[in-house]
């Protein structure tokens, strides 16, 4: 299968965007690379992709003890988190400094896997290391005014003494995908166009073919697997545990993934670890098991909180921190929006607003950026 998408690059006008396909049994970091390819960055930034409520980082960011706030790209596949529905879509973070953010919408799917290819495309990426896009707006208008004061300053930026922010070649990123199509493609060697037959086929269960074998067994046999499965895994318990017994269960669990979050950044004993890796898996792994979006919108509410006194009591100076808890934030914001409840509404907006008060003089850009969000609030006055 093949994934064709767009990508816009945000806060830019008029817009710079591209059309190209790919293969997503590839990894986040091939993603990246594939990216910077059609776009025309450079990669001598870090990177960040957010699908959902997941986030994966490159091999060069860490923090903290090392083990990285994100997921591993390098090892993280797209089609196992980004899955084939028309019309959804990811983000795409470039440049932490500059803060160069892209969305990628995937707008249908081929049967064939091939190797990637770019479609169609508009207008040239910004320069490396320019401000972002409000510089690079200025930057803009710099250029289009020769009388410009700012004109000699900008120039500077620009490695190619013919600029011109409106040309982009499809055939010149093609064949620079074409030159490295090897880096770009799946890394499991399988063989393209070809179904496997006979013994070699691997055996995958799906829910139709689990269906077909359960149906086969007898009562004796069926409580025996679950008990097996229950001895197997953490999970599976804790999942069993809400389905059999219900909101008790459910409660239980969310005051150990609130534990979790709010130690990884105030511990009861010890130094703060500040895995926010494993604070937002710990969240993840609550819904999933429970399906609770109430108690989920609260530990991300936790979250945030969290984060934002962390920063004021040891101030904090990683702009990737500040990105995930302004990530969660604009998610806490749209739960709330999208729920159509007043009550949540009238439960929440003080906390939200303390949290945006608390969150001022703390970094460069944060504090607005949670305003910002906080803005696209909308509540349902019926």
């Amino acid at each position: 299968m093949n994934y064709l998408c767009r990508i816009e690059l945000e806060d830019t006008e008029p817009k710079i965007w591209r059309t190209f396909a790919f293969d997503p049994d590839i990894t986040f970091h091939q993603l990246h690379q594939i990216v910077q390819t059609v776009m025309g960055w450079t990669d001598t930034h870090l990177y960040e992709f957010e699908v959902g409520n997941r986030s994966f980082e490159g091999p060069d960011l860490e923090f903290g003890d090392g083990e990285g706030m994100s997921g591993n790209a390098v090892k993280a596949t797209v089609s196992t988190y980004w899955k084939p529905i028309i019309g959804s879509a990811i983000r795409y973070m470039y440049d932490f400094g500059d803060g160069w953010e892209h969305t990628i919408v995937l707008t249908e799917t081929a049967d064939e896997a091939e190797a990637p290819v770019c479609l169609d495309g508009e207008r040239r990426c910004p320069p490396e290391d320019v401000g972002g896009a409000w510089r690079y707006t200025e930057l803009l208008e710099a250029l289009a005014d020769p009388a410009s004061p700012d004109r000699k300053s900008f120039m500077r930026w620009i490695d190619d003494p013919d600029f011109d922010p409106g040309t982009f070649s499809v055939d010149e990123v093609n064949e620079l995908l074409r030159n490295n199509r090897d880096a770009f493609i799946p890394k499991t060697g399988r063989k393209r166009g070809k179904a496997a037959t006979g013994p070699d086929k691997p055996v995958k269960l799906t829910k139709a073919a689990l269906k077909k074998h359960l149906n086969q067994l007898d009562e004796e046999q069926l409580a025996e697997l679950v008990l097996e499965c229950f001895g197997i895994s953490k999970d599976v318990q804790r999942y069993l545990e809400v389905k059999l017994f219900g909101d008790a269960a459910a409660e239980r669990l969310f005051a150990e993934c609130r534990k979790k979050v709010v130690d990884e950044f105030f511990p009861e004993r010890g130094q703060p670890k500040l895995r926010l890796k494993e604070a937002k898996k710990a969240i993840s792994d609550f819904k999933k098991l429970t399906g609770d979006e109430r108690r989920t919108l609260e530990l991300n509410v936790v979250y945030v909180e969290c984060g934002v006194k962390f920063a004021r009591d040891y101030g904090v100076q990683y702009d990737s921190f500040f990105n995930s808890v302004s990530s969660v934030f604009a998610d806490v914001v749209s739960a709330i929006s999208a729920s159509g409840s007043e009550a949540l509404f009238k439960e929440y907006v003080e906390r939200l607003e303390g949290i945006i008060d608390d969150s001022e003089h703390t970094w460069w850009g944060f504090y607005e950026d949670l305003y910002a969000a906080y803005s696209e609030l909308k509540r349902d006055e019926n």
